[in-house]
Parts: structure tokens; sequence; C-alpha cells
């Protein structure tokens, strides 16, 4: 992530950042450009990536952006602090699994009959949101503190603490020990600018000048959308600690499919998996920085993670 301070003038300061990045303990190149492109991924592809994972394997990106302004010469009698605004977006996705978890989503069970195949302890979550910020700068070492407004966008998340997941020596059936939560933001409203939650987060970032072997340098440390968001009462959860036993579906006449009743309700409640809605708090995915300056000009800045 890297800022550039386009307008920096004795009593204004415009800001811009930017930041992107996607990173894997596991995952090799090759595989993540195939799932990004689409198509058939070769077997050898699928297998490098699952050789590499010992206990369990992470993966996630994340891109976003954030526009500053500091302005003013005066603030609450302070002669060196000036008020602040911003804005800023932000889309966040991290994923946690086991070596059995990736077998199963790319090469299926077939080859595990008899036996159990352990899905957790595994997480995923995605999360979008924008703020607005308002806070106080120091004019001379741009430290700031802000206290931002979070607009929830949407929230997918699971939590799964156990999952075993038995395969019968004849594949007749599986069964399914699991324990864990499920969480999503309302689906219903998702266009551009709808928001789905609210919350509240601080930020800040604090700089001071080091000496480091007779060498000028500007020691940095910040935090970013330490919060919390309020999803809506139209958001979903799904808590379950079950066995489920699975023997397929039964189907009276083939022949008469129009009686068929085959829906995403009808599965949960037989599988034990009815969702309630209702709003709930979850944290929003902070971010601890530090960052160690020499050089640099007046007015350029970058946040180290």
């Amino acid at each position: 992530p890297i800022a550039d301070t386009l307008w920096n003038g004795k009593d204004h300061r415009l800001t811009i950042e930017s930041e992107g990045a996607y990173d894997s303990n596991v995952l090799f190149n090759d595989l993540v450009l195939g799932i990004y492109r689409g198509g058939f991924i070769s077997r050898d592809v699928r297998q490098h990536s699952m050789d590499a994972i010992d206990g369990n394997g992470r993966a996630g990106y994340e891109w976003g952006g954030r526009i500053s302004y500091a302005w003013g010469d005066t603030l609450f009698g302070h002669a060196l602090w000036q008020p602040r605004i911003s804005a800023s977006y932000r889309m966040a996705e991290g994923v946690r699994f086991t070596k059995d978890d990736y077998h199963l989503t790319f090469f299926g069970n077939g080859d595990l009959v008899d036996q159990t195949a352990h899905i957790g302890p595994s997480r995923h979550e995605h999360v979008q949101y924008s703020t607005i910020g308002f806070g106080v700068q120091d004019r001379k070492s741009g430290t700031w503190l802000e206290l931002a407004v979070v607009s929830g966008h949407s929230l997918n998340a699971v939590d799964i603490r156990t999952a075993d997941l038995y395969t019968a020596t004849d594949g007749r059936y599986l069964d399914l020990q699991l324990n864990g939560d499920y969480w999503a933001s309302d689906t219903s409203a998702q266009a551009f600018g709808r928001y789905n939650g609210i919350g509240a987060a601080i930020n800040f970032q604090w700089n001071t000048t080091v000496c480091i072997l007779g060498a000028q340098a500007v020691l940095g440390l910040g935090v970013r959308d330490l919060g919390v968001v309020a999803w809506n009462s139209n958001s979903v959860r799904i808590s379950s600690d079950t066995t489920i036993h699975f023997e397929g579906l039964l189907v009276d006449d083939i022949l008469d499919l129009g009686n068929l009743s085959l829906d995403r309700t009808t599965l949960q409640d037989s599988l034990g998996l009815g969702f309630e809605r209702g709003s709930f708090l979850r944290a929003l995915p902070a971010r601890f920085a530090a960052n160690l300056r020499f050089g640099r000009p007046l007015g350029r800045e970058d946040l180290g993670q």
C-alpha cells in the first residue's frame, strides 16, 4: 500500500492512498490464475498446491483506497493542529483451510471411501465496506487521529470448528459431524451505494523523527479500521452443532417431475441447516502497521504492513 500527497501547501494537505495485495502460504500462482480465468485446471496443477499443505493453508486478498484532506493553521487553540476528513473503500477476503478441505474441493471424495475427511477447523470471510472519517492532524509531524462512520455493503463469513465427513465403503451414504456458524448480510440490497450495516471505527497514524547510525529517519505506527459493523435485521445467521446422515434424495415417480419440490429452503430444513434472520455485530478486518522511512521527500509517505 502506498500514499502520495498531491497537494502539500502551508495550511493544506491532500493525500490519496491505494492498496492491493494477494498472498497464500500454499496456493501456487498457476492454480490461482486457473481459478481466476476459469475453465479446466489440470490434475498436476491441483496436486502441486496440495502437496505444499502441511497443517492449515491460508490465502487472501484485499484492495481499496482512501482520500484525505487536512487544512487550516489552528484548531481548538493549538497552532499545529488541523481538522481532517477522509473517505475510503475496502474489499477483503481471507480463507483458512485444511488439507482434507482442499482435497474435497479439487478432487472430490471418490478416493476417500471408508475414510473420514477433517474439514475443520477452517474459516472464510468476504467483506466490503466504506468509511467517512473526521479527526485532527498535527501539521508538523503528520500524526493524526480519526473517528470514522462505517457503511457495511456486504458480508459472507463462515467459522467451522468441526466438520468430519465420512464416506461409506459402497458410497451409498455420507455422515457429517458439523459444528460451526455462518453469517451473511442482506442480499436484497446489493446495488452500488446501498448499505446493509452501520458501524464505527478508529484510524490513527503516529510519526516521530529518530536518529539511526547518524541518519535521520521517520518511525511511523498506525491502525486502520479498528471497529465494528452492526449488520441490519435482514442479515442471515446459521448456527449448527449436529450430525447429518445423507443417503440421497428419494423420488417416488421419476416421470412425474412436475410435482418435485426441491429448493434451497427445503434442503436446508432437511439437513438441519435452517437459518434465522436478525442483526448482529461483527468486527472489521483491522490493519496494524509500522514503517521506517529514510531520505523520503517531505509530503510523500508509505504505509508499510
